[in-house]
């Protein structure tokens, strides 16, 4: 729907979900450092968006990218939970595994056999931009809180950008590139923040 940067800006507003999920489920306490975040990652969102018409193409994916971002959040607070008793090996595998079943009738309506080229892609995608990653980030929940591990992942939109611009040849605007400070400036906020000490998350009743 439009380019790499509006989709991984939009993505990277899970913080923001992160946050209300924690409260509601996690039953973390807000503080007004949480709401600076909020309010960072709002307006650099808001910035990305040229016109307010659901037509227009940015829109459309700026609004994919935040239902993706919602979508992560509910995910990396499930994480948080289970982290603390499953191996993170275990629960990446699980998902992993779900996400493939949930592929394969796509793949069952409209077969397409990948070349070599595509075969060794998707090894690396799988592996390396998936599996390792995957379980890494859970890992990080057993010493963090899902929003702190959450929005040191916002940095995301610095690398896909510059990768967009080098190998795609894709060249962000000005509203891009001060939304994106916004919101990677929120990520290192938040990650200032946070010290060596493992955060306590307060637990649910049981």
């Amino acid at each position: 729907m439009s380019s790499v940067a509006v989709g991984l800006l939009g993505f990277a507003s899970f913080p923001l979900f992160v946050l209300i999920a924690e409260a509601m489920f996690l039953r973390r306490r807000l503080h007004a450092a949480d709401w600076v975040t909020v309010t960072l990652v709002t307006a650099g969102l808001l910035l990305l968006v040229p016109e307010f018409r659901i037509e227009n193409r940015v829109v459309q994916g700026l609004m994919w990218g935040v239902l993706s971002g919602l979508m992560f959040a509910l995910l990396a607070v499930g994480n948080r939970a289970l982290a603390s008793r499953r191996s993170a090996t275990g629960i990446a595998l699980w998902q992993n595994a779900c996400a493939a079943a949930c592929l394969l009738p796509g793949f069952a309506l409209d077969p397409v056999l990948p070349s070599l080229r595509d075969i060794a892609l998707l090894i690396v995608l799988g592996v390396f931009c998936t599996a390792l990653a995957h379980t890494l980030f859970i890992r990080s929940m057993q010493v963090l809180s899902a929003h702190t591990a959450s929005v040191v992942t916002a940095l995301e939109p610095v690398y896909g950008i510059a990768l967009a611009f080098a190998l795609l040849g894709e060249t962000p605007g000005w509203r891009t590139l001060i939304g994106a400070a916004l919101i990677v400036g929120a990520a290192l906020r938040a990650t200032s923040r946070a010290s060596l000490v493992p955060e306590r998350v307060d637990e649910p009743d049981r």
